[in-house]
């Protein structure tokens, strides 16, 4: 019911709207609810510049105390709630498009859409189809961009994600927030110039996406130093449940690096500390510094709070304060957050990641202060503090040992720059010490041995063992067997080249580390790349030869040959024959006795496989390197390669037809010609018989 009251200081009576009327009514019962305070109204536009006629929205009184209040309405811009309602049915629609091809285990970052209602389902439609098609053409990526769309593969996802805040599509309720308290506080401020009484602002959220972090991220980045007339802020998120959210003591308090004013403002204390913490406010940290010293811990901080000021501490690596940098990693390093799980279902709470890692499952995200303070050690290695790494060493080791499986998945992270720079010179001088880095590696065995039934934290050591270049024979042995059974497929690629590398070229590494007998990793090798181990291992051992002979042309590639010969006599496999042909596109003048026969062999096993009824499309260039084979007058074995291909001219789609009677016109005057003849003949009779009508 709409009430009237006396204003103060004003001749006119106006009546006040309904909606202010209905909001001051649900502040003073959640001052009775929250306070046990009976506040009543006892004025309405209260004049604060009678020349102005600027006025206060309501007086209300308890007990002899006056409080003012001015009550504003948080208001969303209606252009910006449609450009993002519009921009998540057009990801919804995409999404599920792409379900039906199929497609789910992708994480995307979308562009902005501009699309009228009416194409909005054929526009998804055909972006689903494009970004199909994209996938299919990129299997072996982890991530990449087309069309404006950063797209990732996300294991574990039951369809596509797309990000709810790519560039310049949606709505921002923190930046709104922020805008309209800037606008709109200080006015606000000029209204309530008046003494004697507490003043405050009682914001209604009016249908605003923003919710309350962001009004309160945004309260935190304002300066209320110059707001003076604002005592108190109180935000309605939505309608009776009202947030105290800015108190001038606290504010106060804060700004002079002091404790909490009350055991009743604490709450909000810490609140906006940790807004503080993490807009990178440099008094915050001094404040939690302080306080943290004199309590002995930083417990009084919450986790999020505490995993804010680690990742402050990075800011403090770029500008070169090392003390505040390290003075965060000794005092966090053992900080009780992330705990471990102790459920056999899914947590929700801080323990979700250990969970995760425990089941093999990759966690995409770094969570917990313990899994931050491992990132802001990285940095300061990589920033190379040779004098810190002693340290840095000790710390990595305790969250090695971690309890929580996740935590020792990311302990990896700085430790695998560690190990980078164990041979590492830097003017003239080593950045690790002979004590640190023999407790580097084995630091790195010790992880290894204790952590092969944790897929998600060996596929992070992988990284630091294939470092581990100067490794003794018994050593290698020992990492090669244990990779070889438990390494990750995700980790083939590395674990090839190490195997490559201890094969081929530690021998004459290091020579001052004794001697290395490498006839032992030749033979796994060459067991692996002829098929008779892991097929992930065998793949990547040929892409890995591949990388070295299109990418390293310093390194000699003779004594790899012979391992790309063997891997001829393995069984066919459709992705790995690509890397053996791009090789030979390059390889083949090299060595033409060894590789030509391979050559013959994989060309039919090839053949073979594509024969089948849904076998692969035969690989087209097969044409180019039996055209090299031409120029380099190997007229009898691209004769050879032609009578392989013949039996298959009907059965394979995409064989170079037209090339093969070049390849037997060639032939023609020497002494291969009548079996050049008869591959003609073969071949005439396979063409007129797929052109009788049937």
């Amino acid at each position: 019911m709409l009430r009237w009251y006396e204003p103060q200081n004003c001749e006119d009576k106006v009546p006040k709207q309904t909606w202010e009327a209905q909001a001051i009514d649900r502040f003073l019962r959640f001052m009775l609810e929250k306070y046990e305070q009976a506040w009543r109204v006892v004025g309405e536009d209260v004049v604060v510049d009678p020349e102005t006629n600027k006025n206060f929205d309501y007086q209300i009184e308890s007990e002899g105390k006056l409080m003012a209040v001015e009550i504003f309405r948080f208001i969303d811009n209606g252009a910006d709630i449609a450009r993002s309602k519009a921009w998540q049915e057009i990801a919804t629609k995409i999404a599920d498009e792409l379900a039906i091809l199929g497609i789910r285990e992708y994480w995307m970052r979308a562009p902005r859409f501009n699309v009228p209602k009416m194409q909005r389902t054929k526009y998804a439609r055909d972006k689903a189809e494009m970004l199909a098609r994209e996938i299919s053409r990129r299997p072996n990526d982890s991530e990449f961009e087309v069309d404006g769309f950063r797209v990732r593969k996300h294991a574990g996802l039951s369809k596509a994600v797309f990000s709810t805040y790519p560039s310049g599509g949606t709505y921002d309720p923190f930046g709104i927030a922020r805008s309209v308290l800037a606008e709109m506080l200080p006015e606000k401020n000029a209204q309530l110039a008046t003494t004697n009484c507490r003043r405050v602002v009682f914001i209604l959220n009016c249908g605003s996406l923003a919710g309350l972090d962001n009004i309160l991220h945004a309260c935190a980045r304002i300066d209320f130093g110059c707001l003076s007339n604002i005592d108190d802020i109180y935000f309605e998120i939505s309608e009776g449940t009202i947030e105290h959210i800015f108190d001038r003591n606290v504010f106060d308090a804060l700004a002079s690096l002091a404790d909490p004013p009350t055991p009743e403002l604490e709450a909000l204390y810490l609140r906006w500390l940790t807004c503080r913490i993490y807009q990178k406010d440099r008094a915050g940290f001094l404040l939690v510094k302080k306080r943290s010293e004199r309590l002995g811990n930083a417990l009084w901080l919450s986790p999020e709070a505490r995993e804010g000021v680690v990742l402050y501490g990075e800011d403090f690596v770029d500008s070169q304060q090392w003390d505040d940098a390290q003075w965060i990693i000794r005092h966090f390093k053992d900080d009780p957050d992330p705990h471990v799980s102790q459920s056999d279902s899914q947590p929700h709470d801080r323990s979700l990641s250990d969970w995760h890692a425990r089941r093999g499952e990759k966690v995409w995200f770094i969570s917990g202060v313990r899994a931050q303070v491992c990132w802001l050690l990285k940095r300061m290695i990589v920033a190379n503090r040779s004098e810190f790494f002693p340290e840095a060493l000790g710390v990595i080791e305790t969250l090695a040992r971690d309890e929580n499986i996740y935590v020792r998945q990311q302990a990896v992270v700085p430790l695998v720059d560690l190990v980078n720079r164990r041979h590492a010179i830097v003017d003239g001088n080593r950045l690790v010490d002979d004590g640190t880095s023999l407790g580097i590696s084995t630091l790195v065995l010790e992880m290894m041995r204790a952590n092969t039934c944790f897929p998600t934290v060996l596929e992070y050591l992988v990284g630091a063992l294939m470092s581990l270049r100067d490794v003794s024979e018994e050593v290698g042995n020992e990492v090669v067997a244990t990779l070889l059974r438990f390494a990750p497929e995700d980790t083939a690629n590395e674990v090839a080249w190490f195997l490559i590398y201890l094969a081929v070229f530690r021998e004459s590494r290091f020579p001052g580390h004794g001697s290395f007998d490498s006839l032992h990793f030749k033979e796994i090798l060459t067991d692996q790349i002829r098929g008779l181990g892991r097929e992930d291992i065998r793949c990547g051992a040929i892409w890995q030869l591949m990388k070295v002979s299109e990418e390293q042309p310093d390194i000699d590639f003779a004594p790899l040959v012979l391992y790309v010969t063997a891997f001829a006599e393995g069984e066919y496999s459709d992705g790995s024959f690509l890397f053996f042909y791009t090789i030979l596109e390059k390889q083949l003048r090299s060595a033409p006795d060894i590789l030509v026969p391979a050559f013959k062999t994989v060309l039919a096993k090839e053949l073979a496989a594509a024969a089948e009824p849904h076998g692969r499309y035969f690989h087209s260039g097969v044409g180019h390197l039996i055209d090299e084979l031409f120029d380099m007058d190997r007229l009898g074995d691209v004769l050879s390669c032609v009578e392989i291909m013949l039996p298959f001219i009907d059965r394979v789609p995409g064989l170079p037809t037209g090339g093969i009677n070049g390849w037997l016109d060639g032939c023609t005057g020497s002494t291969l010609e009548s079996r050049a003849e008869r591959a003609r003949e073969i071949l005439r009779r396979s063409t007129q018989s797929r052109r009788q009508p049937i």
